[in-house]
């Protein structure tokens, strides 16, 4: 019973442990039981690779080169109910084969894994869809450490105290061993890295005599693993090496500090400074310190020591008066013109910025200070002393390390960029987390867009502005216009323009060309709508949010105005908020007026006269006399032209001048087609008639044809 009870517990665990491990794989993905990573001969997997970062799980692996070739395989639960499984793309990495499936059981691609030193972190977006229609998204995190190794070459292994010698160092990733500009001092040695043509070097001073056996270790921008405890380490070790340091043939003397700072306003400094007791130096005994050995060179500072203290230390107080670097030789301790002891420290000016200069997208280096959402640029730093301090730009994040040229006088950031959503207004130069006067104003994008922003309306139709013809002819009916604007077609994506200053000029004239009203409205200040990245950045509080009626702005309605008036409209940019040339849209309402009507009297001249009844025509030569109300259609796309050809009703005196003495005086009601043969428009006019009527006296009809001399009221 007992044997059966405990294959009942085992049975039971056997069930539990594949739950369990499903459930430890599962916070690392939910839909993969494993995913496995093969670079080379070597292999990753989340069952022996898992580690966790801050709460967060990645899959860790190796890298020996920059850019590596992998093989990824992806297990997924249920395989057999996964329909698709893609790689969606991503900047980290490149596909070099699709996701296909293998035996039912997992997937297998080909990546890309490129500049793996300089990449922070590193993540595979997947897609799988099942047969059942659902879709899941999920990202599989990598991260990826490295073994550097890092040595020095053979070569002449013989130095002398307290100089300094730049070693090439080897190593199998260059690129992951980070600078380290500042000296670092060890009891042995005092050393620092530097990276020049991509290659770190060694910068070395010995410090103690004899063979020194000398272990460095190394900052690195990538972990390595530790082998004994697991741990992740952002710091390596130069594999040891061996010197042999001489002495010279004068003691060196081996002072507590191997950097001083002497302000270029100041004549002099003091400082304190201990070292090894020496029985050659006496106390109160001031030592001279020179360049040169033989000689009186430039004094560069004095020595005198003060008193012994506990340790076997001398204190002393050091007077400098000149600048020295440590590259340029040892200093040389006199007592009268005998060298007693040779030493060499760096004295320097105080770490400094004196300007700083932008280089915008490969341009000219230049001191005006401005940048922009989206700006990719340099920076140069010029000053003093600078590699000897931290400089850092606050408002901007992962800046990375500078590179310091020219002893240390120029720091150079290249390839920077100012975010599309930066929420800082400007960026500050630190120093050793401090604030400089130096500051970079980030400013919003000003720049006159094109007016297809601004939009107009007339009735139920509506266009952009820059589709709109320069002609607009109101039809009678219509009682107002409307201006407004699409604020989210300002900025697009990365094309940004920022607020638009518009002036907007309104001039009202009647037909025969007279102003009868003028109206300025500016500046109506437009901004970016919330699709743009910036919205939330822009100052709001001189917005025009609504829509502009001209009904609103002008001394009458466009129903009031008489036939023919026009609304002169321009909409053009406040050139001066703009560096650039700013855009114009004139265009012109017309009230269009579609008949006219008008008093004319004229003198026609028959030509031809037909009295009916009569049987022939007449020749008139007399001077006749019209009353005619005038009836006229305007020209479609003219602005007050008519066409030439009108209808009139009125009364004619018939022969009231005859030329030939003979006269039939009569009173006609007649209606005429009158034909204008210049611009029917002009007051006085030369008409050709064409008409008939009746005449009041003679009782009869009659048809007329002649030309006249017409006047317009």
């Amino acid at each position: 019973m007992r044997f059966a009870h405990c294959l009942r517990i085992l049975g039971l665990l056997s069930l539990l442990l594949p739950l369990h491990l499903l459930a430890q794989r599962g916070r690392t993905d939910s839909i993969f039981t494993q995913v496995e990573l093969r670079i080379d001969t070597a292999s990753f997997s989340l069952d022996e690779d898992l580690i966790t970062i801050n709460g967060r799980d990645y899959l860790r692996f190796e890298y020996t080169e920059e850019a590596v070739v992998a093989e990824l395989l992806l297990f997924p639960y249920s395989p057999y109910s996964v329909k698709s499984l893609k790689l969606l793309s991503s900047p980290d990495f490149e596909t070099y084969d699709s996701l296909i499936q293998v035996g039912r059981s997992y997937f297998r691609s080909r990546i890309r894994l490129n500049r793996l030193s300089n990449a922070t972190s590193l993540q595979i977006p997947v897609q799988m869809v099942r047969f059942n229609g659902d879709t899941t998204n999920t990202v599989i995190s990598l991260f990826h450490t490295a073994d550097t190794e890092v040595t020095v070459p053979p070569g002449n292994n013989t130095l002398y105290i307290g100089e300094e010698v730049i070693l090439p160092l080897e190593t199998t990733l260059p690129r992951n061993v980070r600078p380290q500009p500042t000296w670092r001092r060890l009891p042995s040695a005092a050393y620092r890295i530097t990276v020049q043509d991509q290659r770190p070097q060694l910068h070395l001073i010995p410090l103690q005599y004899g063979t020194q056996r000398l272990e460095l270790p190394v900052e690195t921008l990538r972990p390595r693993v530790d082998p004994t405890t697991g741990r992740l380490e952002y710091q390596t070790t130069i594999t040891p090496f061996t010197i042999q340091v001489k002495k010279g043939a004068v003691q060196f003397l081996s002072l507590n500090r191997d950097q001083v700072y002497l302000p270029r306003d100041q004549r002099y400094v003091e400082v304190d400074v201990r070292f090894p007791r020496q029985f050659s130096l006496s106390l109160g005994k001031p030592y001279r310190l020179e360049r040169s050995a033989e000689g009186v060179r430039p004094l560069v500072g004095g020595l005198m020591v003060r008193e012994m203290q506990s340790g076997d230390q001398m204190l002393a107080t050091l007077r400098l008066y000149d600048y020295h670097r440590r590259s340029e030789g040892p200093l040389y301790l006199k007592s009268q013109e005998d060298v007693i002891f040779l030493t060499n420290l760096d004295i320097l000016p105080p770490p400094a910025a004196h300007q700083v200069e932008i280089r915008r997208g490969g341009g000219e280096w230049t001191t005006e200070l401005t940048l922009k959402p989206g700006d990719e640029f340099d920076l140069r730093i010029k000053g003093e002393s600078l590699g000897q301090a931290r400089f850092s730009l606050k408002g901007l994040e992962e800046v990375g390390d500078p590179v310091i040229k020219d002893e240390e006088q120029i720091l150079t950031w290249s390839g920077l960029k100012i975010p599309f959503d930066v929420t800082s207004k400007e960026l500050v130069l630190m120093q050793n987390e401090e604030q400089t006067p130096f500051r970079i104003p980030i400013r919003e994008y000003q720049r006159p867009r094109t007016l297809d922003f601004v939009m107009v309306r007339l009735g139920q139709d509506s266009a952009t502005l820059n589709t709109v013809p320069s002609t607009v002819y109101i039809p009678p009916q219509e009682n107002d216009f409307f201006i407004s604007f699409r604020r989210d077609s300002i900025d697009k994506g990365e094309a940004l323009y920022g607020l638009q200053y518009l002036n907007i000029i309104f001039e009202v004239w009647d037909k025969e060309n007279r102003r009868l009203q003028e109206r300025k409205v500016h500046p109506v200040v437009i901004c970016p709508g919330k699709s743009s990245s910036r919205h939330s950045a822009y100052d709001r509080s001189s917005c025009f949010d609504g829509v502009i009626s001209i009904n609103d702005l002008l001394d009458e309605p466009l129903y009031d105005l008489p036939g023919w008036a026009q609304v002169r409209i321009t909409i053009e940019h406040q050139q001066d908020k703009y560096e650039e040339q700013g855009r114009k849209a004139p265009f012109t309402l017309v009230m269009k007026k579609k008949i006219e009507l008008g008093l004319e009297f004229s003198t026609p001249t028959g030509v031809l006269m037909n009295r009916f009844g009569s049987g022939q025509n007449e020749t008139l030569n007399t001077l006749n006399f019209t009353a005619l109300m005038q009836f006229g259609l305007y020209q479609d796309r003219a602005i007050n032209r008519l066409y030439p050809i009108q209808l009139g009703v009125g009364v004619m005196a018939v022969d009231v001048f005859p030329f030939n003495g003979d006269a039939d005086r009569d009173i006609v009601l007649g209606s005429f087609l009158t034909f204008y043969p210049i611009n029917s428009k002009q007051r006085w006019n030369v008409p050709l008639y064409l008409g008939g009527g009746y005449m009041l006296g003679g009782k009869t009809g009659f048809f007329f044809l002649g030309p006249g001399l017409s006047i317009r009221l």
